[in-house]
């Protein structure tokens, strides 16, 4: 995605990630339940917000069985959201860069 995500699409991966993080207490020490709760819950918030190498981090925390129990699709979806990591193609510029690129120098 080259664009940001509109505030709709956020809230939308916000309850998919809660809803999921919900469930997934109650059946976190069922295995292969739970791995199904986690691959639709990575597929719907990959189609909503594109895809992110911190969705992969999430789906490997969630698939450790106890650990489910942790609101990890929650809390990466909100940590993703506040630092505006979506929706951009590099990494975070560090403070003080300038976000539009100069015009180039011309020499004499």
């Amino acid at each position: 995605m080259t664009q940001k995500p509109d505030t709709t699409r956020w809230v939308v991966a916000f309850i998919v990630a809660v809803v999921s993080d919900v469930v997934s207490y109650f059946i976190s020490f069922t295995f292969f339940p739970q791995i199904g709760v986690d691959a639709a819950t990575a597929f719907v918030i990959w189609s909503v917000l594109g895809w992110r190498r911190v969705w992969l981090v999430a789906l490997f925390a969630e698939s450790i069985p106890g650990v489910s129990m942790f609101p990890t699709w929650t809390l990466v979806v909100l940590a993703l959201k506040g630092r505006g990591m979506i929706g951009k193609k590099n990494r975070p510029m560090p403070p003080g860069t300038p976000v539009e690129p100069e015009e180039p120098k011309q020499l004499p």
